[in-house]
């Protein structure tokens, strides 16, 4: 069983910024800690968009947002505006337990479908015993493709296909 994943929107309806649209997703065994670390990137994510637009630096994603306009934006991510069951409860979400975080590792790598399952690359890069550390890495185009399929681009002569 794959742990559960917690996704979450915040928008600012007042003032209607689309800047102030955040998205933010977050993956542990405890749905709680799932939960938990999904509402501070929220946070994280606003905080910061804030404080960079105090001091003037701008990103690739200010233009293309700034010129989306907050409607458009919203539109755009119309997937995370979908109509929602109305109240989850973290403890109604299965809870994955694990005696070991290999295991953990193990079961999320199993819950890859193909193609990506033979393009996984995970390095052990412990170093102490007591605490276990891996690098893994997903192929491009992975991490679009788990909330909204239709992102996917088909690619020809790829090494995903």
């Amino acid at each position: 069983m794959a742990s559960p994943t917690v996704a979450a929107v915040a928008d600012d309806t007042v003032t209607q910024d689309p800047f102030m649209i955040m998205m933010a997703a977050s993956t542990h065994p405890d749905p709680g800690v799932a939960a938990a670390c999904t509402l501070l990137k929220l946070a994280r994510n606003r905080a910061s968009q804030i404080f960079t637009e105090e001091i003037g630096i701008h990103s690739g994603r200010s233009a293309m947002v700034e010129k989306a306009g907050y409607e458009r934006y919203k539109r755009i991510n119309h997937i995370w505006f979908a109509d929602a069951p109305p109240v989850v409860s973290a403890a109604d979400i299965p809870a994955t337990r694990y005696s070991a975080t290999d295991e953990e590792l193990h079961a999320a790598v199993a819950a890859v479908t193909p193609p990506y399952t033979d393009r996984i690359c995970v390095v052990d890069l412990t170093r102490t015993p007591p605490l276990p550390v891996w690098r893994v890495v997903i192929p491009p185009g992975f991490e679009v493709s788990y909330m909204d399929p239709s992102r996917t681009k088909k690619r020809r002569n790829s090494f995903l296909s």
